[in-house]
């Protein structure tokens, strides 16, 4: 019997009967065709079918949808409907979609059995294969199991919609069979906890269960059936629940109200209130559960849906209307609050209901009533490449969402999640320079005041995005980001954000942003702060100075990579040695390859083919494409630095395979200085994105008298911009050429002599 909260059980599961047929349907529907042919054709297969040939292929037992291919390991780890092909025309056979073998396979014979209980007490067991070489099992007859489970909800709410619009009780009857079997199926099935990067298992039926597992879903957040609830709706009125109850002596419609009902309060065993684990940028439960409460006339699911919405507003997203993760993981739950919200737009509650905390619910429409979600809509974009794709700063897909490409770009900031785009030009002088200063909730990565840059029509300076390969440590590290590592340690990054110190977005073509990151690094570092400053030669040239100050530890790495996509060479304005051993690994440091996406190695044994050599020297590193075109990094000098130029993995091109991982590489610069802590560090980087030829002439660093003032003369032919940067209050006084300058940042321009700005 399954152990509910006493709140649970007072509160969502004092149900009444599912509602009456005569009231459906009830919910907002949207039709995939209203032609009659469209579903005779969609639907011949399983309408062909005899009634036992259907229900033989409903599956009945729980189902595993993480597992991966043992012959050749390719796709993302263990993902396995990225890595199988299936079709119910082989409905029991799985396909790896990189090297064909299929499953079952003599060659990977089932070798294992794992036995456990159900909640009614029933031993349940489950065929798989484990990889003597590997250690990892492969539960292959689960996994298809999950293929058909989903194949066959989408079928029963295509049979529903096939009923509505065209009233023939066939499809109403298809549709009630699946229903019903997977309702009488739940209570039979065991708990799989199943998660990439370890083993499968059966476990205890009884709460508290996994959050990465459960009977009919995967996991926590999809526990409560998808589509169901709309087939339900579709086809309660139709007469064929009652016929089935009639044929097999029981209540069908009962039954499965009591399935939806079942798996409700599996989810609430995590929490009664939509709060804590539940507000999550997965919608699809709080969907269906909205779903089965106006289906079923339960008002108190439907509550719980809106309170989840306005809990997810209110404390999931930052003032800019940015949800805290990522902008794939934005436009994800973005548009899953607009389908929760749909689940019950027009809903009203039954006459004289009120919620405990005296919430009535009338013609809801959640999305109109909150302005906020245009806010939110939108905010990822303000921060967009040029090109129309998104910045992909943590766990963001690069490839996912694109825009139409902009006309223009200007600067633009989103303070509240912590990321400042510095923009400027037109049409194929569009640049612009990324400033990350966020901190984690989720799908974060380790990249505290990480630069990007993108020019010249592509982003130059890349973040790496996300990928589910094994290479999801190495593109989350500190190292695979232009920011710097202290003491070779990994930032700290949830729920440690930097903070905005100067955003300045246009002063005659000129724009600024600083920011601090010392939460990235406590009790390690006393400062952590890096600006950006663009500052425009003409319609299509433009540079960036870097300045980044670090105090503390004794070990500063400030790391620098090129494009993720063309293919880069860098070279060095002076001569470099190979590095003994070849990668950034201390002598005789221990390191192994990560196996899957949850296997950390450190970042350091992903550099290879390092060159290094130590100066106080000025020098330049050419990142630069096959026709030339790319980014000059010059670098002042001043202070003794290990110069340390090698390649790192750049993962996109891999495709999300993870045979292929090995394969792409960009170029990695590495600038290290090392002394007694607290070592104090001031980088100092002129960026120079460039067409065929570069611009700049020289970079240059002037003394100052003391203080933490950085001055620099930057020459592009006849132009001569002489820049002072000061990060500390009170400013002092400091005269170059003549000019006085007393501020945080000063910039004097002449042109052929003549002071212009």
């Amino acid at each position: 019997m399954l152990r509910l909260p006493a709140v649970v059980l007072a509160g969502l599961l004092t149900a009444t009967n599912a509602a009456p047929p005569g009231s459906h349907p009830v919910l907002n529907h949207r039709f995939e065709s209203t032609d009659p042919k469209f579903w005779a054709d969609r639907l011949d297969r399983v309408m062909t079918w005899s009634e036992a040939e259907l229900l033989e292929l409903i599956p009945t037992q729980a189902a595993i949808a993480i597992c991966g291919c043992p012959n050749c390991g390719g796709g993302p780890s263990e993902w396995a409907p990225a890595i199988f092909n299936w079709s119910i025309a082989s409905p029991r056979q799985l396909t790896c979609k990189f090297c064909g073998e299929v499953y079952p396979s003599a060659k990977y014979p089932d070798n294992q059995v794992a036995t456990g209980l159900n909640a009614l007490g029933e031993s349940v067991s489950f065929r798989y294969h484990l990889n003597p070489k590997t250690g990892i099992d492969h539960w292959f007859e689960a996994t298809a199991d999950w293929h058909r489970r989903e194949w066959m909800v989408r079928m029963a709410h295509q049979l529903g919609q096939a009923y509505h619009l065209t009233a023939n009780p066939a499809y109403a009857r298809r549709a009630a069979l699946i229903l019903l079997t997977s309702a009488l199926a739940y209570p039979h099935m065991v708990v799989l906890d199943q998660w990439p990067g370890r083993p499968r298992r059966i476990v205890s039926p009884q709460s508290p269960y996994p959050a990465t597992g459960g009977k009919w879903g995967r996991w926590l957040e999809d526990e409560v059936p998808s589509f169901l609830p709309e087939a339900y709706d579709l086809i309660a009125g139709s007469g064929a629940l009652e016929q089935l109850s009639r044929e097999r002596g029981i209540d069908a419609r009962q039954a499965i109200a009591d399935f939806f009902k079942a798996t409700i309060a599996h989810r609430l065993t995590f929490g009664a209130e939509p709060t804590g684990r539940h507000l999550t940028n997965m919608y699809n439960g709080p969907a269906a559960i909205a779903q089965i409460g106006w289906t079923l006339g339960e008002p108190q699911y439907v509550h719980w849906a809106w309170r989840w919405c306005q809990n997810m507003l209110a404390t999931g997203y930052t003032r800019d209307g940015m949800w805290q993760e990522s902008a794939s993981y934005h436009e994800q739950t973005t548009g899953g609050l607009r389908v929760v919200m749909e689940a019950f737009k027009g809903y009203s509650d039954p006459p004289g209901y009120r919620a405990p905390d005296g919430t009535r619910l009338d013609k809801v429409d959640a999305e109109a009533d909150s302005p906020f979600m245009k806010a939110a809509m939108t905010a990822p974009w303000s921060v967009s490449h040029p090109d129309g794709s998104v910045h992909p700063a943590h766990d963001t897909w690069w490839m996912h969402h694109r825009r139409p490409a902009r006309a223009f770009t200007r600067s633009a900031i989103l303070p509240g999640w912590g990321h400042a785009a510095l923009g400027r030009g037109e049409g194929d002088h569009q640049m612009q320079a990324h400033l990350h200063f966020s901190g984690g909730w989720g799908h974060e990565h380790y990249d505290t005041l990480n630069f990007g840059l993108w020019a010249r029509g592509s982003e130059l300076a890349a973040d790496l995005g996300y990928t589910n390969t094994r290479l999801r440590g190495w593109t989350a590290d500190t190292l695979s980001h232009n920011t710097v590592v202290v003491d070779k340690t990994r930032q700290l990054s949830h729920r440690t954000p930097g903070s905005l110190l100067r955003y300045v977005p246009d002063l005659a073509g000129v724009s600024s942003v600083a920011a601090a990151g010392e939460a990235a690094y406590p009790k390690l570092v006393s400062r952590c702060q890096r600006e950006l400053t663009l500052i425009p030669l003409n319609e299509s040239d433009a540079y960036v100075l870097d300045i980044f100050r670090v105090t503390g530890g004794s070990t500063h790495d400030w790391a620098l990579h090129g494009s993720a996509l063309q293919p880069m060479q860098a070279t060095c304005s002076l001569p470099l040695t190979p590095r003994p051993g070849g990668s950034l690994l201390e002598p005789g440091e221990a390191w192994a390859e990560p196996a899957d996406s949850y296997q950390h190695a450190s970042p350091y044994g992903f550099v290879r083919e390092v060159s290094e050599a130590t100066t106080a020297a000025p020098l330049t590193v050419a990142f630069a494409q096959a026709d030339n075109r790319g980014f000059r990094t010059h670098l002042p000098g001043g202070e003794p630095t290990t110069i340390l130029l090698g390649k790192s993995p750049s993962v996109r091109l891999a495709a999300e395979d993870n045979r292929h991982v090995d394969q792409h590489w960009m170029p990695q610069l590495v600038l290290r200085r090392q002394g007694a802590a607290p070592l104090d560090s001031t980088f100092i980087a002129v960026h120079e994105p460039h067409g065929a030829e570069p611009f700049l002439t020289s970079v240059e660093r002037l003394p100052l008298p003391g203080g933490e003032a950085v001055a620099l003369r930057v020459r592009a032919g006849e132009v001569v911009d002489t820049i002072i940067s000061s990060a500390a209050e009170p400013f002092a006084r400091h005269q170059l050429n003549g000019v006085e300058f007393r501020g945080r940042l000063g910039i004097v321009r002449e042109v052929a002599g003549v002071v212009t700005a």
